[in-house]
């Protein structure tokens, strides 16, 4: 009796030692830059009864499964699990003479994880759940399909709409903190790891000095140097209104929750009223102006408009707007200019090129754009330079449009056009159009409609000078 004790007593110390043994399966995964130490892969079989596999059949195959996950994770170095991935399959094996009544329904369950060396969290981060949460349920994250960066060379998009491959989301956090990054990024973050964290961009640019720009349909702007992220900002409009207001909402990057803490101390947060001492004495009288705050490498700012209170000799102070920024390279984005071509394309020579068999596609048009808009119902607007867009449908050319500017006057680009339509560009007269066009001419207040079989033309014109042309394919 006294060795069954014995044996009792040192079979329940190895349990208690493997038990203590044992390290965490996380929910997230961590906030630093951890290592995976293994992969490891088990499954589990069980036998059921049902034609399908009950809860109570889920969760012991998750639990078997784990254990192995938990024992296989003693012999390696880790400090903490992962689970990345589960599948379940079911079959129906019948005995020798085929007799299903008497098969054995197997369930097998397969579960991945990945064994990490821990490290420090890094406080303000946005932490990422783990694909499989520690109780064996899929977590309600999807992961991002990763679309092609622009090489120097070559220009590719994918080919899924906006609204198919990101709009349908929730926002990543509800409140974000400046202090080492915002929204899950951070300065000097590869464009390809920010494209793996937040999907596929509503918009995309790409200009001069190896500057791009990324929107996921909002106001914030992410702003790359090189492919590496330089800033983040709310604070200026890349593209004119008319065509913000076409990109798909989206609320992926909340703009309104965030929140700063100045070296000082002060909790800033969007549309809060500025405190009385960050107010300058230099911008008490002011309407608008911003406050910046600065560490070793990077620049926070953030503008701030006043508005005249009840009392007329009061004002409240209230920040409207963001930009968190790398110092070095601030230089870079005065710089900011639209890609000048060599060569620019006869549009009304294309036009007519493809009339015949009615199929005009964006890759006629013989030079590469600069920027992309993704719209919904797999549509896209694609931007060739400041006066230029071309919408398409599934590679198929729908409109051409003609802009006086794409891009607002604040970020310096140029605006002159070399593009027309029916011989006639932006700022030129439409006098005498109506007695030089032998087509179907009818005009509606300031817009000049020219009708053909195939497509129509729309001039919009103020004081008969044109500021928009667009031509209309059926």
């Amino acid at each position: 009796m006294k060795k069954l004790i014995v044996i009792l007593l040192s079979l329940l110390s190895i349990n208690l030692s493997i038990a203590a043994q044992t390290i965490p399966v996380l929910e997230y995964y961590p906030s630093c830059d951890y290592q995976v130490i293994k992969k490891i892969k088990t499954k589990a079989r069980l036998r059921y009864d049902s034609q399908y596999a009950e809860t109570g059949d889920l969760e012991k195959a998750f639990q078997k499964a784990k254990k192995q996950i938990l024992k296989a994770s003693q012999s390696t170095n880790g400090d903490a699990i992962v689970l990345t991935k589960r599948t379940i399959k079911a079959s129906v094996k019948g005995t020798a003479n085929r007799d299903i009544s008497h098969s054995g329904k197997m369930m097998l369950y397969t579960l991945e994880g990945e064994i990490l060396k821990q490290c420090e969290d890094i406080p303000g981060q946005v932490r990422v759940p783990s694909p499989i949460t520690p109780d064996g349920q899929i977590s309600l994250t999807k992961k991002s399909t990763v679309i092609p960066i622009r090489s120097e060379s070559e220009l590719t998009f994918d080919n899924l709409s906006f609204n198919e491959k990101g709009n349908n989301f929730s926002p990543i956090t509800n409140i974000l903190s400046f202090e080492n990054g915002a929204y899950g990024i951070k300065i000097e973050d590869s464009q390809s790891s920010v494209v793996k964290k937040l999907g596929i961009p509503a918009v995309e640019l790409w200009l001069q000095n190896d500057i791009s720009l990324m929107n996921y349909g909002n106001t914030v702007w992410l702003v790359f140097l090189n492919k590496k992220l330089i800033k983040i900002t709310n604070n200026v409009p890349f593209l004119n209104q008319e065509l913000s207001n076409l990109v798909p909402f989206s609320n992926k990057l909340e703009e309104n929750k965030w929140i700063f803490t100045t070296p000082n101390g002060n909790t800033l947060s969007q549309k809060m009223k500025l405190p009385d001492s960050l107010i300058d004495a230099n911008n008490k009288d002011e309407v608008e102006f911003n406050i910046e705050f600065n560490t070793v490498d990077d620049a926070y700012e953030f503008h701030v408009t006043q508005y005249l209170t009840l009392h007329a000799d009061e004002r409240e102070a209230q920040i409207t707007s963001f930009s968190y920024y790398q110092k070095d390279a601030a230089l870079q984005l005065n710089k900011l200019n639209a890609p000048s071509f060599d060569s620019r394309v006869n549009l009304d020579t294309l036009i007519k090129e493809h009339q015949k068999d009615d199929e005009l596609l964006i890759s006629h048009i013989p030079y590469s754009p600069i920027g992309i808009i993704r719209l919904k119902n797999k549509s896209k607007l694609y931007i060739f330079n400041n006066n230029l867009i071309v919408k398409t449908y599934a590679d198929r050319v729908n409109k051409i449009e003609l802009y006086g500017s794409i891009f607002p006057s604040s970020i310096g680009f140029s605006s002159s056009s070399e593009y027309k339509l029916l011989g006639l560009g932006i700022g030129d007269d439409v006098k005498n159009i109506i007695q030089n066009q032998d087509k179907n001419i009818q005009q509606f207040g300031d817009i000049i409609e020219i009708e053909t079989p195939t497509y129509t033309y729309n001039l919009y014109v103020d004081n008969d000078v044109i500021y928009k042309a667009e031509v209309l394919f059926y």
